[in-house]
């Protein structure tokens, strides 16, 4: 973290899961962290911390705000794009200027004011399509099954043409399933974990798919946020690239929502149920797929590699949501 002292950091989507908790960890650093959000968002800033922060506002699927975000950012944590599976398969144009326009009006700037921050995109190992081996590494080639991850490979593919191009620093990180104390995911198809979580310690009941058998990566979030950040440092011997980030332990979605009724149930006296139903019509095309990390690439490359495992994970994330919930409730007495 010491070694963002004194930089200049842009943060798109900060207020969603990835980037909420990357501005929690720079707040602690001496550096400027811009935030380019939508007009009208409620942002609220961390004080008395040795971080600066200031924010832009504007329409990100336009040139518009971009000039003003990108001035003396040495690096770009693009985190900002539409969330839904199921909404990009449904509206594709919807996705496709949520996504990729952004994407695009960003690099074009910085190649129009010769500007070559390091600039850190938010992809999915989704992008591959449905792998026919584990685990998967940088070698498979991609073919993407639904729009939301054909998107989000053309996003990567303007990272690597304007790398080559004008020498801009961009790295994709193709995220596993991501899990972890934090805001809200949107779209009812992600944070899937997360969801069950604060279900199970409200003694609610928790559904799987099917049989639940499908396999998982999932990786915690300050592991993801730590891979993030490492890979901010080293974007001109990076650049061009894409990672995988995970654990490389596949676990199916069952054992997921057992260990998380297991967990709660020490935690409350009570060990949620768990109800096995019928998938939703909309389900996308690969949701029954496999897949497991193989993320020895970017740990060669950069040294991180993850250091929370699921059953932790979810202990630290059950603690969070009490919390979180004991709050909500002392704060609804007050008033």
């Amino acid at each position: 973290m010491k070694d963002y002292a004194g930089k200049t950091v842009l943060i798109t989507g900060g207020l969603g899961f990835l980037g909420s908790t990357l501005v929690s960890e720079l707040s602690s650093v001496d550096c400027r962290v811009v935030l380019l959000v939508r007009e009208g968002s409620q942002v609220n800033i961390p004080e008395a911390t040795p971080a600066e922060f200031s924010v832009v506002r504007g329409d990100i699927e336009s040139a518009g705000p971009w000039e003003k975000a990108l001035e003396g950012a040495d690096v770009v944590f693009h985190f900002a794009a539409q969330t839904s599976a199921r909404l990009a398969d449904q509206a594709p144009m919807v996705d496709l200027y949520a996504t990729v326009f952004p994407a695009l009006y960003m690099l074009e700037t910085c190649r129009r004011l010769q500007l070559q921050p390091t600039i850190l995109f938010a992809g999915t190992v989704t992008q591959v399509g449905l792998p026919e081996r584990l685990p998967v590494d940088e070698t498979f080639q991609d073919n993407p099954s639904i729009m939301y991850d054909i998107h989000k490979l053309a996003v990567e593919k303007y990272l690597q043409f304007f790398s080559s191009t004008d020498g801009i620093p961009g790295v994709t990180l193709r995220l596993a399933n991501v899990y972890g104390p934090g805001v809200q995911v949107s779209g009812k198809e992600r944070g899937i974990l997360n969801l069950m979580m604060q279900r199970a310690l409200s003694g609610e009941t928790l559904t799987i798919y099917g049989e639940g058998t499908p396999v998982r990566d999932y990786v915690y979030i300050d592991d993801v946020i730590s891979a993030f950040l490492t890979a901010g440092l080293m974007g001109p011997k990076l650049m061009g690239n894409y990672f995988i980030i995970g654990t490389g332990v596949g676990t199916t979605i069952l054992d997921a929502i057992n260990q998380v009724a297991d967990r709660a149930a020490l935690i409350t006296g009570a060990r949620p149920p768990v109800e096995h139903v019928l998938p939703p019509d909309d389900l996308t095309s690969n949701s029954e797929r496999d897949f497991i990390a193989d993320s020895s690439l970017f740990q060669k490359s950069t040294g991180w590699s993850p250091q929370v495992t699921l059953s932790d994970g979810i202990d630290r994330s059950l603690r969070y949501f009490l919390e979180k919930h004991d709050q909500i409730v002392e704060k609804d007495q007050v008033k």
